[in-house]
């Protein structure tokens, strides 16, 4: 019973927030026609400069929120009918396996074939990675560069691009 209250809310909630969304755009659409026409001909004041971009922004999040829902329910339309088409998950599976397969690997100037060469030589050369003495890497002591740090500032968060090594 509750279950059926909150949805019957939600729904209603729904039909205020996102309902007719076609309409309040189109609707947008021609406020903003207006206010343009109206300003070519005698000019608009500062207000209906900030009506007017505040009718851009609303028509941009209508249009932003209309793209995720058609987003939302192609998903959920793919889930729902790829679950029950099991060629269409078997042809997926299929064509990744193809995409991902090794055919051949080139060692030095010879090309391995088969699953069995190939893994050998991979084996072989992370062997010799992991098993090579470690080589002397270059030492950056004494070379400085900018970094950039967040500092308090009076409770906010600041910012700020350090030239000067002593904070880093």
């Amino acid at each position: 019973e509750k279950l059926k209250g909150l949805k019957e809310c939600i729904k209603g909630w729904n039909r205020v927030t996102y309902g007719r969304v076609d309409s309040k755009i189109d609707k947008l659409v021609e406020d903003i026609k207006d206010l343009d026409i109206r300003s070519e001909l005698m000019g608009i004041s500062e207000d209906e400069v900030g009506l007017r971009k505040n009718l851009f922004s609303e028509m941009w999040h209508l249009r932003i929120s209309k793209e995720t829902v058609l987003a939302q329910r192609s998903r959920l339309k793919w889930l729902q009918e790829g679950d029950n088409n099991t060629r269409y998950f078997h042809a997926n599976i299929k064509s990744r396996g193809k995409k991902n397969f090794i055919r051949a690997i080139r060692v030095g100037e010879d090309w391995l074939e088969g699953p069995s060469a190939i893994r050998q030589a991979v084996v072989a050369h992370f062997k010799e990675q992991f098993s090579s003495a470690q080589w002397l890497r270059p030492n950056l002591d004494g070379i400085w560069f900018p970094c950039l740090l967040l500092l308090l500032n009076g409770g906010a968060m600041v910012e700020c691009l350090i030239f000067n090594n002593s904070h880093c």
